[in-house]
């Protein structure tokens, strides 16, 4: 079996010895601890300009992988979608749901955008999880 990938819209910060991220954070790091891989996702940093490139870091035998989005791709993909449309529908409430065109079509597109940078990384015989943490 290959690497394990973990791709999710955020990668939650996580330091040893300090605060705990949310338990489906500290699930996905606990698992790539013990068998070495790559998360992948979206730092939590926004920038007024197109990020320069990647940011790779080891910690032991994770390699976190993440990248800064522009203010407009965090306004339609996470702020937007993300939160507003998919949080609550896959946390059973409904009436929380807000749908806006525009931000999906924003949230197809930094998805695509964000498969083209994770593409080059990758390996015939890696295993890729996807997940949402927000």
């Amino acid at each position: 079996m290959g690497r394990l990938i973990i791709v999710s819209n955020r990668v939650a910060p996580i330091s040893e010895g300090g605060p705990a991220a949310g338990g489906l954070a500290v699930g996905v790091y606990d698992v790539l601890k013990e068998t070495g891989g790559m998360w992948f996702g979206w730092s939590g940093d926004v920038l007024d300009t197109p990020p320069d490139a990647m940011k790779l870091e080891e910690h032991g035998p994770v390699t976190f992988a993440t990248i800064c989005l522009l203010k407009r791709d965090y306004d339609q993909y996470y702020r937007g979608f993300s939160n507003a449309t998919l949080w609550p529908a896959f946390h059973y409430r409904p009436d929380l749901i807000e749908f806006d065109r525009h931000e999906y079509e924003g949230y197809c597109r930094v998805n695509r955008w964000l498969a083209e940078r994770l593409a080059p990384l990758l390996k015939p015989e890696d295993v890729i999880w996807g997940t949402t943490i927000t």
